[in-house]
């Protein structure tokens, strides 16, 4: 695999994690075969980006439903002020790490329902084209956010974006 992605001419991409993102939680890149590591700098919106596509990608990390749920309750007002910050950015992502399914199970108040979490992704994908995505946790939410940056990184260097 690694002979391919030479051959094809692909220079590895360098993740930008936010500084503010908590430690011992989210992704921090060592180099590999797709990677040349992680660097950590402020980002104004959002927690993950590729060096060289801040103006064109990022992704929000939510560690859990409940952190995704105060977003959208009792933190609203500043969360949709960081969403509008995103507007000008074409690629968004909120990642959970969580099943789908825990949203059947989740209430956090009589405001804060299934229904209510499940509007608010709705809205979310339709009127601010973010990709809200549910990826589970531990090697499979490792697994998705390594596949999403490399093929964005490949699709971004060979003008396909």
């Amino acid at each position: 695999m690694a002979t391919k992605k030479k051959k094809r001419g692909i220079p590895k991409y360098v993740l930008i994690r936010d500084t503010r993102e908590k430690e011992g939680h989210g992704w921090d890149f060592d180099l590999d075969e797709f990677c040349a590591g992680t660097e950590h700098k402020k980002l104004d919106e959002g927690d993950y980006t590729i060096q060289g596509m801040e103006h064109l990608f990022r992704v929000e990390r939510k560690g859990c439903i409940s952190e995704f749920a105060g977003n959208i309750g009792k933190h609203r007002a500043r969360f949709y002020r960081e969403i509008e910050r995103l507007k000008p950015i074409k690629y968004k992502f909120i990642v959970i790490e969580e099943d789908f399914d825990t949203i059947a199970n989740y209430h956090l108040s009589n405001k804060i329902t299934p229904n209510y979490i499940i509007s608010n992704i709705i809205s979310l994908q339709v009127k601010h084209g973010i990709q809200v995505v549910f990826v589970g946790k531990g090697k499979r939410a490792d697994l998705y956010i390594r596949w999403l940056f490399h093929k964005m990184w490949e699709y971004f260097v060979n003008g396909r974006l």
